[in-house]
């Protein structure tokens, strides 16, 4: 398991697992719009790839997270999106994305005992929704509409604590 900081050439196989997820789909009519965001996005955001070891640091990208530090009301991490090879998933590598997320928050932080980690999960992908029930993310709220006409977002909310 290597997951190292997303480079500019990884961005392409970065936007195919998204743009190929339910998620994707549903949000990106375009591949190139998530690669261009992306591309933006490594300016100011943090993302990382979850990668098959393969031949040293060149293994085949096989999930992907992007998260802002400061995202939610300027103050606390915002878990921008997360997404898994479709061949891949159910194999821990979303659980080690997440492990990784929230370790990073604390250790990158401006609080390094506790922080809260904020997240959005559309009303369709109740798969996502019951993973992070289960990491002990809690719903918020619900928005209507907010990316998209047909989808409710949920906001989720975690107290992220750090464990010895």
């Amino acid at each position: 398991m290597s997951i190292t900081e997303a480079e500019e050439k990884d961005l392409e196989e970065c936007a195919g697992i998204i743009f190929l997820s339910r998620m994707g789909k549903t949000y990106y009519p375009k591949r190139e719009l998530i690669r261009d965001a992306m591309k933006q996005g490594m300016k100011k955001d943090n993302i990382f790839v979850f990668r098959d070891p393969g031949e040293g640091n060149e293994g085949e990208v096989l999930g992907v997270i992007w998260y802002q530090m400061e995202g939610m009301f300027h103050s606390f991490p915002y878990l921008h999106m997360i997404a898994v090879k479709d061949r891949h998933q159910g194999k821990g590598i979303g659980t080690a994305l997440m492990n990784f997320f929230e370790n990073d928050i604390l250790i990158h932080g401006k609080n390094h005992i506790q922080t809260k980690a904020f997240l959005t999960v559309g009303d369709f992908n109740q798969e996502a929704e019951r993973l992070y029930a289960e990491r002990g993310y809690i719903e918020l709220f619900q928005l209507k509409g907010l990316f998209r006409r047909n989808v409710t977002e949920k906001i989720l909310m975690k107290t992220v604590i750090k464990r010895d």
